[in-house]
């Protein structure tokens, strides 16, 4: 099947199962030597709905957490054939893995669904293999920064949070999932600075001389759900 996927993780799980994936948004980067031949046809809030007709897709996958409701309508409009994923957690993960798999048709994706659901917490201990830069400590008071001017967390309520609950570590509460928070709160807390969405591996050496405690870890082992995420945990499960 051919397959159009405007959500990164999804590009990447998608090729690594052997699915034909023939369009893609400017953030698809993985596999990086794969995704270079395949179109662009936007970003993951934009489309280019012209360039995605013309693929012809035999599917078109969004997330209703990652892109919008009136890109997947100019698509169901255009009388594509669509899917949209909802992914929250480690549990809605898996389960996306198992609804793709039927709709693809492919035992890979299967069965890494079922393996999604299959995972318990591990020691605290073993969060030190995302850790790019600085040594973890253990306390009750966690932020995970994704972004900085201004700084912004992660809330409890997303698959990053999931993701860190089987470390034992656990997120303020907000109802907002990507709030804000203010320079003297992040100080108090231990921080854990993602690499991405905001660069911040250039940026530790001046936030420690700010006085911000915390660690750089691989921010694609914790958020990007899919192969990634589970070839991480997985190689948390052997060691």
């Amino acid at each position: 099947m051919r397959v159009v996927s405007f959500v990164p993780s999804w590009t990447e799980t998608l090729i690594e199962a052997q699915i034909e994936v023939v369009g893609r948004t400017r953030f698809c980067i993985h596999p990086e030597d794969t995704v270079k031949a395949i179109s662009v046809v936007g970003g993951t809030k934009n489309i280019n709905l012209d360039q995605v007709i013309a693929l012809k897709p035999d599917l078109v996958i969004f997330d209703k957490e990652e892109n919008n409701q009136e890109m997947y309508q100019l698509c169901v409009e255009q009388g594509l054939n669509c899917y949209a994923t909802h992914v929250i957690d480690l549990k809605s993960c898996g389960e996306e893995l198992l609804s793709l798999a039927k709709l693809l048709n492919n035992e890979l994706l299967k069965t890494w669904g079922s393996e999604y659901l299959s995972f318990s917490t591990v020691p605290t201990t073993q969060f030190k293999k995302c850790i790019i830069e600085g040594e973890f400590e253990t306390t009750a008071n966690y932020t995970y920064v994704i972004w900085k001017k201004p700084f912004m967390r992660v809330s409890p309520n997303t698959f990053i949070a999931d993701v860190l609950r089987l470390f034992d570590i656990n997120l303020a509460d907000s109802e907002i999932k990507y709030p804000e928070i203010a320079d003297e709160d992040l100080k108090k807390t231990f921080c854990i600075f993602s690499s991405e969405p905001f660069p911040f591996a250039k940026y530790m050496s001046e936030l420690k001389t700010q006085g911000y405690k915390g660690v750089l870890i691989d921010g694609e082992k914790i958020s990007w759900y899919g192969i990634r995420t589970l070839k991480f945990l997985k190689s948390l499960e052997l060691s």
